[in-house]
């Protein structure tokens, strides 16, 4: 058999249910069925390009590539052992599959295609190639999320405000073995319509908490280490602004992070600044990772709600 050239590459973007057909050679006109098993200088690889970890009776997706030396692939099958539910889903630039790994061990993932080549002849042939790729289900190391860089303020006396820049950013650890347990954050939140307190005693105090009106979005990523799968929204507010949150991790940079950002502050009627309060959760399974009350005047600082003395979250 004789190498064609160029390459087919296809790549996982997490959670997005379309196929880029771009790039895909059709099959020479009057290319039959593939009736051969392709041979090792012409056969297509077939690699895990997601992490090879799963976590046990959690639906994950994972996604897969085929390089092959002359790039005309076709008719691409992933299949599952019995009783992991795995289903095979499009996505951008990449094979996916879908599945739930019951118990704990490594298990394969097979894959079969057609693909086109020239033979020694130069004509068009088709041959059919398999490959099989090697994942492992396990709980992995949890993970442990810090919080973002505090710092104290002291508006009054016997006043403590504990305040994060904007954006605020909880990180995490990555390595190969970390909780691959899909992550989902939760952001709550609500406009504040009261003036600023003048003094402290206006100013709020544990417990805090958010009304029942409060207006809530979601962003999840599905993995908490693997950049193809993390996630993103921006929500647009009133007045022009808008809350971001990113969720995203990588075990090649060694960490991930989960932030959130206010694109700028509001008015009041009378010009006077208008406070925000917002609810951030995360979690990863069962387990809550962050659970925190923030609010703000500003678009550069966020207060945390905890203590006496903030004066962005007035008491009831």
């Amino acid at each position: 058999m004789k190498r064609s050239s160029g390459r087919t590459l296809v790549f996982l973007v997490g959670g997005v249910a379309a196929l880029a057909a771009a790039g895909f050679l059709a099959l020479p006109s009057g290319a039959s069925v593939a009736d051969t098993t392709c041979s090792a200088d012409v056969i297509a690889t077939f690699t895990d390009v997601s992490r090879s970890i799963v976590p046990i009776g959690v639906t994950v997706v994972r996604g897969f590539t085929v390089d092959a030396p002359g790039g005309g692939v076709s008719a691409v099958h992933l299949s599952g052992p019995d009783g992991y539910n795995a289903t095979q889903i499009t996505a951008i630039r990449a094979y996916g599959l879908r599945l739930t790994a019951p118990h704990a061990g490594a298990f394969a993932v097979q894959a079969t295609w057609s693909q086109a080549y020239t033979d020694d002849t130069g004509a068009a042939a088709t041959c059919s190639g398999a490959g099989s790729a090697t994942l492992t289900a396990s709980q992995g190391t949890p993970l442990v999320v810090r919080p973002p860089a505090v710092t104290r303020q002291h508006p009054f006396p016997h006043a403590t405000a504990f305040v994060y820049a904007d954006p605020a950013i909880w990180t995490w650890t990555c390595n190969a073995n970390s909780d691959s347990t899909p992550l989902k954050a939760t952001v709550r939140w609500e406009l504040d319509p009261r003036q600023m307190p003048l003094g402290l005693k206006g100013f709020g105090h544990a417990p805090f908490t958010l009304s029942k009106h409060a207006k809530a979005f979601t962003v999840t990523a599905g993995d908490s280490c693997d950049s193809r799968q993390g996630g993103g929204v921006q929500k647009q507010l009133p007045q022009g602004s808008s809350l971001e949150l990113l969720l995203v991790g990588n075990v090649k940079s060694g960490g991930g992070a989960m932030l959130l950002k206010l694109g700028k502050g509001f008015r009041l009627p009378n010009k006077n600044a208008e406070a925000i309060h917002v609810g951030v959760t995360l979690t990863q399974g069962s387990r809550t990772l962050v659970n925190s009350l923030l609010c703000t005047f500003a678009a550069y600082q966020w207060e945390v709600g905890k203590g006496y003395g903030v004066d962005c979250w007035q008491n009831p």
